[in-house]
C-alpha cells in the first residue's frame, strides 16, 4: 500500500480479503476479529479523539452548522431500511431499529481520516462529521430504547413435507413430535390416501410441479421422498432443486451400477437412501459399536442434534453454554462440515449441535437454543 500511495487503511482491508481467499479456520478468524475489535480499533479511535480540535471546530460558524445538517442527513439516510425490518418486526420496532442503525460511528471515523488524507476534507468539517456521529451514538440507543417493545420469541418448528403414503412414511411422520415438527404428508395413490387417511393428515395430488407447488409441498425446510418407484423419486428430487428446497432426502432401490444419476443428486446436495444399506449398516454398528446404538434405545440417555437459532448463544464458547454440564457435545455441523468440539470454540448462529445427554433435559435445551431471537 505505501508503494502504490494507497492509504494504510485501505491496504489493512485489501490484506483482510486476501486473508479471507487463504480460507482460514474459523477459529483463526475470530482471534483476528478479537485482536482487531479489542486492540487495534480503540487505538485508532483514541487518536482519532485526540487528533480532534474543538475550539478550532467552535470558532468556524460554517464548520458548527453542518453538526446539524449531518445528524439530519444520517437519520434519512435510515429511512429506507424500515419498511425492511418491517418484514419481520412490528412498525413501532421497525422505527426504533431505524434509530439505532444511525449509530455509524465506526464508518464515519475511517472514511474521515481517507477524506483528509486526500485533502477532501478540511480539519473542521471533518471535526464537525465526527462529533455529528458521535452525537447520534449517544441519541440512537436512547431513541431506540424509548420506542422498543420487547416481541415474544417464537419456537420455530420445522417444516417437514412427506411425498408418497406407504408403510415407510406414514409411521415416521407418525412419530415425529409435534412440538418441533409440522408435517405434510401427499401422495398420488387413492388407495393410499384412503387407507391412512383416518390415522394422520394426508393429502391426495398429482406429482406434477403446478399441483405440488399449489399444495404447498415445497414450503418446507426438509423434503422426504419416500415413494417406492425410483423413477418418481428422481423426477420429485429435480423438481425440489429447482424451487431450492433447503433439505432433500429421498429413497432409492440398491444402486443401479449403470446410472450415474444417485451420484449427480448427492453432488447436489440430495441426500439418497435405500432401505438394503439402511438395514446393513445398522447390523453391522450392532456388531461394531453395540453400547452406541444402546445410547439410542435408552430410557434415559440418547443422541441429540439442535440447531443454534437464538442469538443470544451466538459468540459464547462451548464451555459457557449454561447447559453445558447436563450434556457431552462430540461434533459441530458447520457450513456443511465437521468442526471438533473444544472447550473454547464458539457458537455461531445456525450451528448444529450433536450431543448425548440426559432425556429429561433435552427438550427444555432445545426450547433455548433453537427459539428465534
Amino acid at each position: 500500500a505505501s508503494r502504490v500511495g494507497a492509504e494504510s487503511i485501505l491496504g489493512a482491508f485489501l490484506a483482510g480479503m486476501v486473508m479471507k481467499l487463504l480460507g482460514p479456520r474459523q477459529e483463526t478468524q475470530d482471534k483476528l476479529t478479537s485482536l482487531g475489535y479489542g486492540f487495534f480499533i480503540p487505538i485508532f479511535f483514541i487518536v482519532t479523539g485526540a487528533n480532534l480540535d474543538l475550539k478550532a471546530l467552535v470558532a468556524d460558524p460554517k464548520s458548527l452548522s453542518l453538526i446539524p445538517l449531518v445528524l439530519i442527513g444520517f437519520f434519512i439516510a435510515k429511512i429506507g431500511l424500515i419498511p425492511v425490518l418491517r418484514r419481520r418486526f412490528k412498525p413501532q420496532n421497525a422505527l426504533a431499529g431505524g434509530f439505532l442503525l444511525t449509530t455509524t460511528i465506526t464508518l464515519v471515523i475511517p472514511t474521515l481520516t481517507v477524506g483528509r488524507n486526500l485533502d477532501i476534507l478540511s480539519d473542521q468539517q471533518s471535526g464537525a462529521f465526527t462529533l455529528a456521529a458521535v452525537i447520534a451514538c449517544v441519541a440512537g440507543p436512547i431513541l431506540f430504547s424509548t420506542f422498543f417493545q420487547p416481541e415474544p420469541e417464537h419456537f420455530k418448528k420445522t417444516k417437514v413435507t412427506f411425498i408418497g403414503g406407504n408403510l415407510l412414511t406414514v409411521p415416521i411422520a407418525q412419530h415425529l413430535s409435534p412440538d418441533r415438527y409440522e408435517v405434510k404428508l401427499l401422495t398420488d395413490k387413492p388407495e393410499n390416501y384412503h387407507t391412512y387417511n383416518s390415522e394422520i393428515n394426508i393429502a391426495l395430488a398429482d406429482y406434477t410441479e403446478s399441483t405440488l407447488k399449489a399444495a404447498g409441498a415445497y414450503d418446507c425446510d426438509i423434503m422426504v421422498l419416500g415413494d417406492f418407484d425410483a423413477d418418481t423419486n428422481y423426477d420429485l428430487a429435480t423438481m425440489a432443486l429447482a424451487e431450492k428446497v433447503p433439505r432433500i432426502i429421498a429413497r432409492f432401490a440398491p444402486k443401479d451400477a449403470t446410472s450415474d444419476r444417485y451420484d449427480r443428486l448427492r453432488a447436489q446436495g440430495v441426500e439418497v437412501f435405500n432401505a438394503l444399506e439402511a438395514n446393513v449398516a445398522l447390523l453391522r454398528s450392532l456388531i461394531e459399536t453395540p453400547s452406541t446404538l444402546q445410547i439410542l434405545d435408552d430410557t434415559v440417555a440418547g443422541i441429540y442434534e439442535i440447531t443454534v437459532r437464538n442469538s443470544r448463544f451466538a459468540g459464547l464458547e462451548l464451555k459457557n453454554l449454561p447447559f453445558i454440564d447436563d450434556i457431552t457435545v462430540s461434533q459441530i455441523y458447520r457450513n456443511k462440515k465437521f468442526v471438533a468440539p473444544h472447550g473454547d470454540t464458539q457458537i455461531h448462529l445456525g450451528d448444529h449441535l450433536i450431543f448425548s445427554g440426559d432425556k429429561h433435559v433435552i427438550r427444555d435445551i432445545r426450547e433455548q437454543v433453537e427459539k428465534l431471537n
